[in-house]
């Protein structure tokens, strides 16, 4: 019992301190997130899930419920653009820019720690994987983006 009382303590400061502390290389470990989408749609649902797994992978912690969390991560599709045939290099390929919404707030405030649009390009052979590279690369520059500010 007095174990599970100071694990909870311990969370609860996590959460109530955090805009105070930050996130920071030291802290990043012990700051609980919560990933989703605030989007309706399934791809929605799967670009929160891909990022979270690319956190995890980075060492952050991942709460598994927004009351566990000390971070709210929403991060949606605004849009991803209708492939484009690119054929400025040796191979002719599809090339389409995918438009991600990003909100991270500490839970505690609701004080923004990471906000604004993420747009990146991906190429493919056809159409669809065009897409998919564009929001591969978007999910893997938000989660650079989280690195970065952990890295100060």
């Amino acid at each position: 019992q007095h174990k599970a009382a100071w694990e909870t303590a311990s969370v609860a400061e996590t959460i109530i301190l955090g805009p105070q502390r930050g996130l920071s290389a030291a802290t990043k470990a012990h700051v609980p997130i919560f990933v989703f989408s605030s989007g309706q749609g399934s791809l929605d649902r799967d670009v929160a899930d891909v990022l979270r797994g690319s956190l995890r992978r980075a060492g952050f912690q991942i709460a598994s419920a927004r009351n566990d969390a000390a971070l709210l991560v929403d991060v949606s599709i605004a849009a991803v653009g209708e492939p484009t045939m690119d054929t400025s290099g040796e191979i002719v390929a599809w090339k389409a820019t995918a438009h991600l919404s990003l909100n991270a707030v500490w839970s505690v405030d609701d004080s923004a720690i990471l906000s604004g649009p993420v747009e990146e390009v991906g190429q493919g052979k056809d159409r669809e994987e065009a897409k998919t590279a564009a929001l591969r690369a978007a999910i893997a520059a938000t989660a650079r983006r989280f690195d970065q500010l952990a890295g100060k």
